[in-house]
């Protein structure tokens, strides 16, 4: 004969029920001990208690027993998967060193051809890293070269002192200006 339940759901309901059960013999315990058993014209019902108990009590062996059966049939479940699972793998690891061998020229140029690529990665990586810092290093000099060409563009601009010839003329005139004036204002006195 062969359940069709899940072994772990059945255990799950199995320790469920056992808890409950387990509960109401210790309920029944406590009412006995209270003395709050009673029948409506207060006397005590202590031959239902017992009966109770024994009924809980064969419970209680029952779920054990069947406890105990799962256990073994949970065993032979997992020991036939077990089988199985290490003859698939026997099988597995059969034709894996089978597929191996006879293609073992093809594997050895594949690895071959990996590490060249994994080489090819890491020039490709320090040659991105030396144009990264070359590609800084140009900025910074770019930088530096257009500040030079505006100091000498203003320079050039004052070469032939042009600049210099019209701050000195516009000083000689506000002199004469000034002179002017203060010649003007001594006459009035």
């Amino acid at each position: 004969m062969e359940g069709k339940i899940d072994p772990a759901e059945w255990r799950k309901e199995q320790e469920r029920v056992y808890q409950d059960l387990d509960n109401i013999e210790k309920d029944i315990e406590i009412n006995k001990q209270r003395g709050t058993a009673l029948i409506p014209g207060g006397t005590f019902l202590e031959e239902e208690i017992e009966e109770y108990r024994r009924h809980i009590e064969m419970i209680v062996e029952l779920c054990k027993d069947i406890k105990g059966t799962c256990h073994a049939d949970v065993r032979k479940v997992f020991a036939k998967v077990a089988e199985k699972l290490e003859d698939d793998l026997s099988f597995i690891r059969k034709h894996e060193i089978r597929i191996n061998q006879n293609n073992l020229d093809a594997i050895t140029q594949l690895n071959k051809i990996t590490t060249g690529k994994k080489q090819i990665a890491l020039e490709l990586r320090s040659l991105i890293d030396i144009v990264k810092h070359s590609d800084f290093n140009n900025k910074d000099l770019s930088m530096k070269i257009n500040q030079i060409n505006n100091r000498f563009e203003e320079l050039a601009a004052d070469a032939n002192g042009e600049k210099q010839l019209s701050r000195v003329k516009s000083a000689v005139v506000r002199i004469k200006k000034e002179i002017k004036d203060t010649s003007l204002t001594e006459g009035v006195m």
